[in-house]
């Protein structure tokens, strides 16, 4: 059903300065979201740029912060964490208890990517992240069964 499925649009950009696809995104959203019959609740907007998320903060939609300290400093993960975001989203490989208690505390959920073999999809399950992006859905919803 349609409540049950949920989807990650994610906005790339690797640009400090605003070419204003935060806004083009944003207005396609609200054009095509009517007519299609989505739900508006069920889409998270992840980004990597903590700076398009924070040009989107008056949208109304969900927010998620994308990182891996492989391609963020720690500044800027952290200043990615400071923003008022629905969720965030780690890479599955930093993913640990010390992680998800953070983020509960703040009150975001935790959704977590490129996950593609179902020994870790069933580990992130089992720790209590709140989803899990993959490129193979077979995987994850098989997986998720498991655990």
């Amino acid at each position: 059903t349609q409540k049950d499925f949920h989807l990650n649009l994610e906005l790339k950009n690797d640009a400090n300065a605003s070419d204003g696809r935060e806004e083009k995104l944003i207005s396609a959203l609200e054009r095509l979201l009517p007519i299609s019959g989505f739900l508006r609740e069920n889409l998270v907007i992840s980004c990597f740029n903590p700076l398009s998320l924070w040009r989107m903060r008056a949208s109304g939609f969900k927010l998620g912060f994308l990182y891996h300290p492989k391609y963020l400093s720690p500044w800027l993960i952290e200043a990615g964490w400071r923003l008022s975001l629905y969720s965030v989203h780690p890479h599955f490989t930093v993913v640990d208890q010390k992680l998800l208690e953070r983020a509960k505390k703040r009150g975001l959920k935790v959704l977590t990517w490129t996950v593609n073999e179902p020994n870790e999809v069933e580990r992130l399950a089992r720790a209590g992240v709140d989803g899990i992006i993959g490129d193979y859905p077979e995987i994850l919803l098989e997986a998720r069964e498991r655990s």
